[in-house]
């Protein structure tokens, strides 16, 4: 593969209050063709302590090269039972005959627009986001030898009773909030206090999935519920962490909780009773310090 690209980022501010921010990028791929791309930022300050921004962009990204040309054999475990599966190049024999396509770019279109607020030794950024992505890339259904004879058929010269394969053709959207506070509390007595808290919360949404295009009587599912529910819940949808840091003179310690919320790792069962759910949990983390003007520095953690 060959490519080339050319960016260019301008930014201005058209007066002491209001500035804006211009992209734009091209690229050529010797065995994609040209794609542009854009990105408009705004930011206005409306007050000393208070500013809003927004953007609003568009996005690409071509299929790796371990995507298109990747081949392996592996075991897959569904449903607490090894699978032997094959990984196929989407225009090899085999996953064409399947429903493979050549891969094509991602596309996405991207917004976000929040507010900033900082006064004394406290700040605070809150930014709402939509993430579209078009075409994307994801692995296909593991395609079964026990689908149908034709299919077994397919499989046999590889010695795998499944196989499965990149395919584009998904399209989801991403929509989240990301809150970020801090505040720096300096004492005369005790040392220096740095509180933290972050926290994000966002929702995934599978808007299309690709159909198979083999000439198959039936025509084997390329993607199904497991692969859906792996994007949809794969992820926690909520991640708030808390931290406080404290540094003295030759004394410090730091203190961060963590809270994810619950993660679906899905089965192939179509009830969801083969579902394997994390649950929410909290991870903690303590560490002191001992830092001297001179000489090593000690530190000792438990999480």
């Amino acid at each position: 593969r060959r490519n080339i690209s050319g960016y260019i980022d301008i930014e201005a501010e058209l007066t002491s209050r209001f500035l804006i921010g211009l992209a734009g990028r091209v690229e050529d791929y010797s065995d994609f063709g040209s794609t542009a791309n854009g990105k408009v930022s705004l930011r206005f300050d409306a007050t000393g302590w208070l500013a809003l921004r927004g953007t609003a962009s568009t996005g690409f990204r071509a299929p790796s090269l371990q995507q298109q040309y990747y081949t392996s054999v592996t075991s897959v475990i569904q449903n607490g039972a090894p699978v032997l599966t094959g990984q196929f190049p989407s225009i090899s024999p085999v996953a064409t005959a399947l429903g493979g396509l050549p891969l094509e770019p991602e596309k996405s279109t991207n917004f976000s627009l929040g507010t900033v607020i900082r006064t004394g030794g406290f700040s605070l950024t809150v930014d709402g986001y939509q993430i579209t992505v078009r075409d994307q890339l994801a692995l296909s259904e593991n395609i079964q030898a026990s689908f149908s004879p034709q299919v077994a058929a397919i499989l046999a010269p590889f010695n795998v009773p499944a196989a499965r394969f990149f395919i584009n053709g998904l399209k989801t959207r991403t929509r989240g909030v990301d809150i970020v506070a801090a505040y720096k509390a300096r004492t005369e007595t005790i040392g220096t206090f740095d509180f933290t808290v972050a926290a994000n919360f966002n929702d995934v949404d599978v808007l299309r999935i690709p159909t198979s295009t083999a000439v198959l009587n039936p025509a084997p599912p390329l993607f199904g519920r497991n692969r859906v529910f792996t994007i949809a819940e794969g992820t926690p949808r909520q991640k708030i962490s808390g931290a406080i840091d404290w540094s003295g003179d030759a004394l410090g310690a730091t203190l961060r909780t963590t809270y994810y919320g619950q993660v679906n790792q899905p089965g192939t069962a179509v009830n969801g009773s083969a579902d394997i759910l994390t649950g929410k949990h909290v991870i903690t983390d303590l560490e002191l310090r001992y830092a001297p003007s001179k000489g090593a520095q000690i530190a000792l953690g438990a999480s």
